[in-house]
């Protein structure tokens, strides 16, 4: 029985799912030397929450660390190629949804981007994040320091620019289904397949779709309908850890920004559909946080995040605004519950249910 592990929980569309997918699966070994064999992601209805198989994720991981520092990956001139993409992409991104007149061309063109720019967004994330100590371990010494940089600025150059591609594909196709009459709450829950229909005119059943709202797996190149995570993998004979979380009463994760000690309410927000819900002044627990969070981090009180390193947009973003931000605790969102009364302290990383 393979084991999987929790890599991190976002408000992405069905059609980033398997863009993403494609480039561990078939781009990155072209690029990278070595790739992953496939991601499991579980919509849970809120936000979708992504997975990989432990052995494999580790194996991908330990290659990378051992890369030479003469990695064309850690050569300037490949990272400024890289940032040229962004600029390019976010171009693509700046501009009015009602302007565009052919869906489908436009669509192709930010793909095309898209899959020359995600590789080494990704890792970005991966090696500036999950695998950044153990980097600097294995080449201890400047040189690695140096490469370490170049990867984090370009990591912070391109902070979240797969959400608002998301965002903008999104709403671009929002629009276009109330063109067609096709109900526009059921576009994040498309393939990529899905989409191509849609935009060619080709009939798809809302009530098929609608079988996904409640939860679905996608494993495989497959969208399986289910809610129980568990029983799917079970089925499947793959084991995913679960969390305890009985009887907790104190949480533990890395500062991101430092700041007095504070109490206060616990509002949780899982998805963007959720920030208008939040109130200024109560603390914002989420599983990670995303560009369309911006108001909602200013006008809380102090900010607590499932997951995260210290490149992540929660721990930059909150050092920009001086909100005091723990990140990285894991079980923030399974152990709070809304309403609950917690004292945070940004000094420690701790947070305590009072």
């Amino acid at each position: 029985m393979r084991k999987l592990i929790k890599i991190f929980t976002r408000d992405f569309s069905q059609w980033t799912n398997e863009i993403i997918t494609n480039a561990y699966v078939n781009d990155f070994p072209i690029i990278w030397g070595k790739g992953l064999e496939d991601q499991i992601v579980y919509y849970s209805g809120r936000s979708f929450v992504w997975y990989r198989y432990e052995d494999d994720f580790q194996a991908l991981g330990n290659f990378m660390v051992q890369k030479s520092l003469d990695d064309k990956l850690f050569s300037v001139n490949e990272h400024q190629v890289f940032r040229s993409e962004v600029d390019n992409l976010r171009k693509l991104l700046n501009v009015s949804v009602n302007e565009i007149q052919d869906v489908g061309e436009y669509l192709k063109k930010i793909i095309s981007i898209y899959k020359k720019m995600y590789p080494l967004y990704t890792f970005g994330v991966f090696m500036a994040g999950a695998w950044r100590d153990n980097f600097l371990k294995f080449h201890n010494d400047q040189p690695g320091q140096k490469v370490m940089q170049l990867v984090y600025e370009s990591r912070v150059y391109s902070e979240g620019l797969v959400k608002e591609c998301d965002n903008f594909v999104r709403e671009m196709l929002e629009n276009l289904a109330q063109k067609i009459n096709f109900p526009k709450e059921y576009i994040k829950l498309l393939g990529i397949k899905e989409i191509n229909n849609l935009i060619d005119g080709r009939k798809i059943s809302p009530d098929e779709i609608k079988k996904r709202e409640d939860g679905y797996v996608y494993l495989g190149g497959e969208i399986y309908p289910t809610n129980d995570l568990n029983n799917f993998l079970a089925s499947k004979n793959i084991l995913v850890e679960q969390d305890v979380i009985s009887n907790i009463n104190v949480l533990k994760g890395t500062v991101a920004c430092k700041g007095q000690t504070v109490k206060g309410k616990v509002q949780i927000i899982f998805n963007s559909n959720e920030i208008k819900l939040f109130k200024a002044g109560n603390i914002f627990v989420t599983p990670m946080t995303s560009p369309d969070y911006l108001m909602v981090m200013k006008r809380a009180l102090a900010i607590i995040t499932d997951e995260g390193g210290i490149s992540c947009h929660a721990a930059i973003t909150s050092r920009e605004l001086g909100v005091p931000c723990i990140i990285g605790t894991k079980i923030a969102t399974k152990v709070l519950k809304d309403g609950d009364i917690v004292e945070v302290d940004a000094d420690k990383g701790i947070v305590r249910k009072l």
